[in-house]
């Protein structure tokens, strides 16, 4: 119950936590090298945010492993299975890491793709020095600064205790100096990786983990009593900031969450309905078109229940509108061989930069001129957010449909003027 959502971040702490065990086992041989690379190369395939447990892991293994041809067989294990994923989008995009780094590839539309995709995290958090020394103890204190999703407390306290507990224990225990400085230097190196990137709370969810699991191991070496008092003194704050800040808030969703998994699995759209109602009635319009319907999603990204195929087309999030055109007849051509398109507005709390409002509300215009040239047909019964391209003949007009409809495209006007502010949290 880390988290009040399901994440992508809990397989990553999966991951770091097989990394972790594997590599401070007793015995290092090729099966634990190569064991640890997977596990390492998971954390990255599951999100490119996951490079901060490979990082950790990689700091956790030059440490610990004295044997060259261990290390070596380590990275090769790495790389094979991390192939098929980068590879994957290598062939589709020309670039392992799409969009990021595109400035290489010299295509201006991922360029913009990728400015789009920094916008979206590099905002949360204070930038540069600032925000990396401070952002472990801002996350509890500003957490809508930070996404939205916190761990409360118990974060701060946790990396702190952890950090203290492991000097005290490397000077009681000079044997194990080594792993301890080894596992504290992989941590801080997972956190400055966040603090460097996109500095969202929930991508401290590795290092919340390994937080606790070197603050039990370094403890675990702390004999006299007096050492203990300092152990036992964070863990007790950490369980009782978690209590306080967080946990009646997760226990209620937990609970919740149980009650109404039968609904979640056995009918998905009610579900989301529950949560979007928005959302949930465009489900529920999708299941009006022809099953083999080809829709276009202007500026929805959630895909994975739409109940007909969907391909996301939103500007910046993807090349194909990336810039929005500058005139209606390019729009069109863009879109044309689509069967449905879904003009669907964001919600009011996702936020965007200037430009790309600006962007958005130029794309709203020119829809509704293909609207009124017939190009687009608009349905009042799904409320206008799901549109048809007509068929164009030769000679450049649209076909009359029966179903054409007089209303116009989803107003841009609210949207339009929106100003974003501070970050606010996805819900």
């Amino acid at each position: 119950i880390l988290t009040r959502s399901f994440y992508a971040e809990l397989y990553i702490v999966l991951f770091a936590f097989a990394g972790v065990e594997i590599l401070t086992y007793k015995e290092q041989n090729w099966q634990t090298a190569v064991a640890g690379g997977i596990a390492a190369a998971a954390a990255c395939a599951v999100k490119l945010t996951g490079v901060g447990v490979a990082i950790a892991l990689t700091i956790l293994l030059i440490f610990r492993y004295k044997s060259t041809f261990l290390k070596i067989l380590y990275f090769l294990a790495a790389l094979l299975t991390a192939a098929p994923f980068f590879l994957r989008v290598f062939l589709a995009t020309g670039n392992p890491v799409y969009p990021y780094f595109s400035a290489f590839s010299g295509n201006p539309a991922a360029c913009e793709v990728e400015k789009f995709h920094r916008m979206l995290g590099g905002h949360y958090g204070l930038d540069a020095v600032t925000g990396t020394l401070h952002g472990w103890i801002l996350t509890a204190l500003k957490p809508e600064w930070y996404d939205g999703v916190c761990s409360g407390w118990q974060f701060p306290v946790m990396f702190a205790a952890a950090l203290i507990c492991v000097y005290i224990a490397a000077r009681k225990n000079p044997g194990e100096k080594k792993l301890l400085f080894a596992a504290a230097a992989a941590l801080l190196g997972a956190y400055l990786f966040w603090g460097v990137t996109a500095r969202q709370s929930r991508f401290l969810y590795p290092v919340l983990w390994g937080s606790g699991a070197l603050l039990i191991y370094a403890a675990s070496m702390m004999n006299d009593k007096q050492n203990r008092i300092i152990f036992y003194a964070p863990l007790f704050a950490a369980v009782t900031t978690f209590a306080f800040s967080n946990a009646p808030s997760l226990l209620r969703h937990y609970i919740y969450s149980w009650r109404i998994v039968g609904t979640a699995r056995a009918n998905p759209t009610a579900f989301i309905a529950g949560t979007d109602s928005k959302y949930g009635e465009l489900l529920n319009w999708a299941e009006d078109l022809e099953r083999d319907a080809v829709c276009g999603m202007f500026l929805e990204r959630r895909t994975l229940y739409f109940p007909r195929r969907a391909e996301i087309i939103m500007p910046g999030f993807q090349e194909k509108l990336t810039p929005v055109p500058d005139d209606a007849q390019k729009l069109y051509d863009a879109v044309k061989n689509y069967d449905y398109l879904v003009i669907m507005p964001p919600a009011a709390d996702v936020d965007f930069s200037k430009e790309h409002i600006r962007e958005i509300a130029k794309l709203y215009q020119l829809a509704e001129v293909l609207r009124r040239e017939g190009k687009l047909t608009a349905f009042p019964q799904y409320q206008n957010m799901i549109l048809r391209p007509e068929r164009v003949t030769e000679a450049g007009t649209a076909e009359a449909s029966s179903s054409a409809s007089s209303a116009s495209v989803v107003s841009s006007d609210a949207f339009a003027r929106r100003v974003p502010g501070k970050p606010r949290p996805f819900r």
